[in-house]
């Protein structure tokens, strides 16, 4: 699936007057978070888009950190719950 099929010239023309689509768009279920990293990417001013591939990573990193951070703590919930209910 090419987001601008068609010959290349048409193809070229078609990315210099269309804005991006949402990731989202195709995958609903990312998170809206990494949509907007994407997003922010694919801006085209570069003034917009990430200073620098290091600028990227810490923030891509601190998003998988907190996701990280978020999935331990609804497990640590999880087991609560089930010692719960099973004590």
């Amino acid at each position: 699936l090419l987001p601008f099929p068609g010959e290349p010239l048409v193809a070229i023309a078609a990315i210099r007057d269309t804005k991006a689509k949402s990731i989202r768009d195709v995958k609903p279920e990312l998170s809206p978070v990494l949509a907007d990293i994407v997003a922010k990417c694919l801006e085209r001013n570069p003034a917009n888009r990430f200073s620098s591939a290091k600028g990227l990573e810490a923030v891509l990193r601190e998003w998988l950190a907190r996701g990280t951070v978020a999935l331990i703590k609804k497990q640590q919930v999880q087991r609560k719950l089930i010692r719960t209910v099973v004590a």
